[in-house]
Order: C-alpha cells, then sequence, then structure tokens
C-alpha cells in the first residue's frame, strides 16, 4: 500500500481540507492561484472520491519556515495524481498574493466514504474509504454501534446485526497478509464512520500462523442493516401468492 501523494488537511472531514502534496520526504502546500474544479476532481480521484464537489481558498495553521509552495497548478482534468499536472516551480517563498496570509487551495470531494462488498459467504462486508484506499474494518473491535453508522451513512434505518466471520479467502495453512481500519470505536451516533475513533490501517494476518509482531487475525465486519421496504401478508381478496409490498 502506497500512501497517495496528495491530502486534504485542517477540515472538519476527511472529504474536505486544504490541499498538501508529498515532494522530498516533506509535504508542501498549493497556493489558490488558478485553482480550479478540474484541479480538484484530480485531487478527489487521487484520494479514491469520484470527484469534486467544491473548492475554496484558506490560510492554514503553518508551523515553521520551511515549507514549500507550489503555484499555478494546471490539471486538464484527466491526470491520475495531483503531482501529474502542469505547475510552476516549487518555492519557498509562499504563495503569489497580495494578501499577508497566503492563500491555499481547499477541495470538498464527493462520493462515498463507505460501502458494501460481498464478503467470503456472500454477506455485506464493510468497506471503508480511508487516505486514498478502499479496504475492509478490522473484526475486532467491530459491534452493533459501528453497523449502526454504516447502515445509516448508507440511507438506511439503522443496523438489525452486527457480525464477525473468518476470512475464507485463502488457503488452509498459508498466511495471507491484509490491511484494515484497526480498532474502530462508535459511539453509534456519528454521522459518517471517519468521525467514529480508530487507529487508522493496521497489518493483519489470515490463515497459518500470526507472525509475532501482529495481534490480530483478518476476519470480515458484517452489518446486517434495516431493510427499506417490506412484506406483508396479502389483504382479503389478494390471493395468498400475492403479497402486498
Amino acid at each position: 500500500m502506497c500512501t497517495p501523494s496528495a491530502k486534504l488537511v485542517q477540515g472538519p472531514s476527511a472529504r474536505k481540507g486544504l490541499v498538501q502534496v508529498y515532494r522530498n520526504n516533506s509535504w508542501g502546500w498549493i497556493c489558490d492561484h488558478q485553482w480550479d474544479k478540474q484541479d480538484a476532481d484530480v485531487l478527489c480521484r487521487e484520494l479514491g472520491y469520484t470527484g469534486s464537489s467544491a473548492i475554496y481558498s484558506g490560510s492554514a495553521n503553518i508551523q515553521g519556515n520551511d515549507s514549500l509552495w507550489l503555484n499555478s497548478i494546471q490539471c486538464t482534468g484527466n491526470e491520475s495524481s495531483l503531482v501529474s499536472c502542469a505547475h510552476d516551480e516549487w518555492t519557498p517563498l509562499g504563495c503569489v498574493s497580495g494578501q499577508k496570509t497566503p492563500q491555499i487551495a481547499g477541495a470538498v470531494c464527493a462520493g462515498p466514504e463507505v460501502r458494501f462488498v460481498a464478503s467470503s459467504r456472500s454477506l455485506p462486508q464493510v468497506e471503508v474509504l480511508f487516505d486514498g484506499f478502499w479496504e475492509p474494518v478490522c473484526s475486532d473491535f467491530w459491534d452493533l454501534h459501528d453497523a449502526n453508522v454504516v447502515c445509516r451513512q448508507l440511507g438506511y434505518d439503522g443496523a438489525l446485526a452486527a457480525r464477525v466471520q473468518e476470512s475464507f479467502d485463502h488457503e488452509e495453512g498459508n498466511i495471507n497478509m491484509k490491511v484494515c481500519l484497526g480498532l474502530l470505536r462508535c459511539s453509534g451516533n456519528e454521522s459518517s464512520i471517519l468521525h467514529c475513533a480508530h487507529d487508522g490501517w493496521i497489518v493483519v494476518s489470515s490463515g497459518g500462523e500470526i507472525p509475532r509482531a501482529l495481534t490480530r487475525r483478518a476476519g470480515e465486519s458484517i452489518a446486517i442493516c434495516t431493510p427499506t421496504v417490506r412484506i406483508i401478508g396479502a389483504p382479503a381478496g389478494h390471493p395468498p401468492h400475492q403479497p402486498k409490498v
């Protein structure tokens, strides 16, 4: 798993924030000069979203005097990463602006942050978008509070059940290394799974012996959501094989 070359920081959620780009072992800032939706679309797709819903400018809480700045970034909209777009040279002198506080490019990304995929037994396994990657939620602390947040985020009223099952997508006796979102701890009232406390991506194993550095196996976190419709008994005059929805 390679870290994306861009990220959003100092925002209210994972999908909204000011833009930083990785260069030479440090994170630099993107100035808002010529920043537009095409640029934001490239950034958001790099982070795993479908695109951007809005752009904005803001001032960052910058510590130290060694920050690098990138001006005049210009994407066509088809690039796979923000650093692939045309831009001016990196500079330590800040953004070209008449304002005392440099204005930094910001973006709001659009698209889901949680989804269901078929588990090894065709049950709805939870995957979450975090730091640019879609991966499962670790199963060791998975409970009904977590499942309720996921189901409501996907448009359901809540969860009927939270299940954990061992992963069967490995050969017996072989170690299969995986990445999952560790130590998820939801109170049940959060509007997004990413608002819950968690430890970020961790490495786990399934099958074989657990390496000494690891403490967890990779199970599957399953959420059974409340149905949005239900079938009730047929009223008088309706044949029994034609239930009413």
